[in-house]
């Protein structure tokens, strides 16, 4: 398994699991987002300015995302970065109907775009026990 090969098991899953760490509880938070969608090598994710994630990120951006299909399991650890480019942000739109139906507008103030830079990526299949480093 290659990264290649990741990030295109990463474009056809719908949802992943986001894990942050909110410093005030001292705790790791996990939700569902949009799979997200992939520049280079790097995962963009979007969210609503109001969500606790946005406010957990901007104190720590270590992040990690857990995707799972049928056939294995990816985590891909990294960090968050906060987008204000504005023909990212709104690539990012144009690749996302469903966001853009949500957001509108790349310029809308409720429209918080994170980039998350991998560090690590590790995949294990479906019947496996251990997961495999995948290099960058």
């Amino acid at each position: 398994m290659n990264y290649s090969e990741i990030k295109e098991i990463i474009s056809k899953v719908s949802i992943g699991y986001l894990a942050t760490y909110d410093l005030d509880r001292e705790t790791p938070r996990v939700r569902a987002v949009d799979a997200g969608t992939i520049y280079g090598d790097c995962i963009y994710v979007s969210t609503f300015h109001t969500s606790n994630k946005v406010r957990e990120l901007d104190r720590c951006n270590s992040v990690e995302i857990f995707y799972s299909d049928e056939k294995c399991q990816i985590r891909v650890a990294g960090e968050a970065e906060k987008i204000d480019d504005l023909s990212i942000r709104e690539r990012f739109l144009e690749d996302n109907s469903v966001m853009k139906n949500m957001f509108s507008s790349a310029d809308n103030d409720i429209y918080i775009l994170y980039k998350v830079t991998p560090r690590q990526v590790r995949y294990m299949p479906e019947i496996g026990d251990e997961y495999e480093e995948i290099v960058i």
